[in-house]
């Protein structure tokens, strides 16, 4: 993991790996997406004054415009199937710098 740069965690969910880069590099600027809306809204509540965080709702499938440094995938991938996953995983990686 770099200790800066643009990270994208995408499926994010409540945020708390988002919230762990961010604090462990103030030097990161850290973006969760997650479908769920409910889960960023969620999220949003913890972040504080933190200044290195952004959340926001998004489709695995159509990530955020990049360039990022990094892109995480925690415990998400399993909820899609074959073709879903690659589509993701094309679709990110589209985005690195």
């Amino acid at each position: 993991m770099p200790k800066q740069g643009n990270i994208l965690e995408v499926g994010c969910g409540h945020g708390l790996f988002v919230h762990y880069l961010a604090l462990a590099s103030s030097q990161r600027r850290v973006l969760g997406v997650d479908i769920d809306p409910r889960k960023i809204d969620a999220a949003l509540k913890t972040v504080g004054t933190a200044t290195n965080v952004t959340f926001a709702a998004g489709d695995a499938l159509k990530p955020p415009a990049g360039p990022f440094d990094c892109i995480v995938y925690v415990d998400m991938l399993y909820l899609l199937d074959e073709a879903q996953t690659a589509a993701c995983i094309k679709a990110t990686v589209e985005r690195m710098g």
